[in-house]
């Protein structure tokens, strides 16, 4: 049975719902490519009262202890009173959001809170982007001021997913995740890329914005040089082959 099919493959529909809107960005400036480089007043509408309650909400919904963390909490409440009215970058945003986060100015769920509010921002900021590629950045935000992803892959994946590129017939692309990866074979009439994943006849229809270019497979490791039978000796190991323009090493003679 051949399988050989067709669909539309979409591995970013769960996991992510909507974000709330905390205000829109301006333009970015001449060389900022990505929406880290976007510049406003982030804080501004965030009061250090909202924060709290949001991690009294995280606390309440897991039975876990509501509280300040003394010195910490007033030193980490004053130093985001002083953003509100301040814009900086987005990426300045996130290092912010990471630092209250390593702080720890609550108890408890100090990464949950700090990411919800980085989570808010960067869904604020993507408004009129595809979908998929939104959900996947909003993603990459709570990661990173989470802990779990470095600045460079932060980055990358915002690079990467700010930029829907051109696609043409053979060239190489993987979804989203990089979970299926295969190579366009056409375009259909409403615009969606027609394209045929690796190792399969199955062939896929999807929007550009959930496609990305990628590069062409690893090379297959070369073949192991043939051995000798004559090499195998009768403990089945492969004896060393001496060029014939190595010097020889002779037995010492045995002295008397």
């Amino acid at each position: 049975m051949s399988d050989q099919g067709e669909g539309n493959f979409d591995e970013t529909s769960d996991g992510h719902g909507d974000v709330g809107d905390t205000g829109r960005c301006s333009e970015a400036g001449a060389g900022e490519s990505t929406p880290l480089q976007c510049r406003a007043s982030f804080f501004q509408n965030w009061s250090w009262a909202s924060v709290a309650n949001i991690n009294e909400g995280l606390c309440k919904r897991a039975g876990a202890t509501f509280g300040a963390s003394g010195e910490t909490h007033r030193t980490v409440a004053e130093s985001w009173e002083n953003r509100r009215n301040k814009e900086v970058t987005f990426e300045e945003t996130l290092d912010f959001l990471k630092h209250c986060h390593r702080s720890a100015p609550f108890l408890n769920f100090n990464g949950n809170t700090f990411a919800e509010i980085g989570r808010a921002f960067v869904g604020a900021l993507l408004v009129g982007f595809p979908t998929p590629r939104a959900r996947l950045m909003v993603s990459a935000v709570g990661h990173y001021i989470a802990g779990t992803l470095d600045k460079k892959s932060l980055s990358s994946a915002f690079s990467e997913m700010a930029n829907t590129p051109t696609f043409e017939e053979g060239m190489r692309v993987k979804t989203l995740k990089g979970s299926l990866f295969g190579v366009v074979t056409g375009f259909s009439a409403d615009g969606l890329v027609i394209w045929k994943a690796d190792g399969s006849n199955t062939t896929f229809k999807n929007t550009p914005s959930t496609l990305l270019p990628a590069s062409a497979p690893d090379k297959q490791p070369q073949e192991s040089p043939e051995i000798n039978p004559d090499q195998i000796g009768q403990d089945g190991r492969i004896s060393r082959t001496i060029s014939s323009d190595a010097p020889s090493k002779s037995k010492k003679p045995s002295g008397k």
